[in-house]
């Protein structure tokens, strides 16, 4: 009998998302990090065409890679400040008052997405590039038992993502 390889599985319990400092807020030269518990790796795609040629299918790439839209869910702090943090990167780009927007490479920062295995090792960093927020999800405020930790679902726009290895 061989040996059996990848026995030691990737656990989808251990990750953690990183902000530098974020448009529009005091400069703390700190790293931000935001206590994601559920997030989905965003799709990688790209169109592929089909040609015949004398009886022949070939296939071409016709266009270039598409990332899809990121949202992940996180809990939120005691006092709200990191879904504050997020709220305010919002309002630097567009307030509704006396903003109605800007360019978005103004705003935007890259990120990473931190992967680990059961060792605390660092296995897969998704570095996010030009990230924007789309969307903050509500908050639902409940007295109910069960229901004890605040949460949000936040949806960034990014160019692309690195693998950082």
């Amino acid at each position: 009998m061989g040996d059996i390889e990848g026995l030691n599985l990737a656990s989808g319990n251990n990750f953690q998302l990183i902000f530098p400092d974020m448009p529009g807020q005091e400069t703390t030269n700190e790293l931000f990090s935001l206590n994601i518990y559920e997030t989905i790796i965003p799709e990688v795609s790209f169109a592929e065409n089909i040609t015949n040629w004398q009886g022949w299918d070939f296939k071409f790439v016709t266009s270039n890679m598409d990332f899809a839209t990121w949202s992940f869910n996180f809990d939120i702090n005691e006092k709200f400040e990191n879904w504050k943090k997020i709220f305010k990167w919002m309002l630097v780009i567009n307030n509704n008052k006396d903003k109605a927007g800007a360019s978005l490479d103004e705003y935007a920062i890259d990120s990473s997405l931190y992967i680990t295995d059961n060792y605390n090792n660092t296995i897969l960093n998704l570095k996010m590039i030009n990230t924007i927020p789309l969307s903050l999800g509500s908050v639902t405020i409940s007295h109910r038992d069960g229901e004890n930790y605040l949460s949000s679902v936040c949806t960034l726009s990014y160019s692309y993502f690195d693998l950082v290895l």
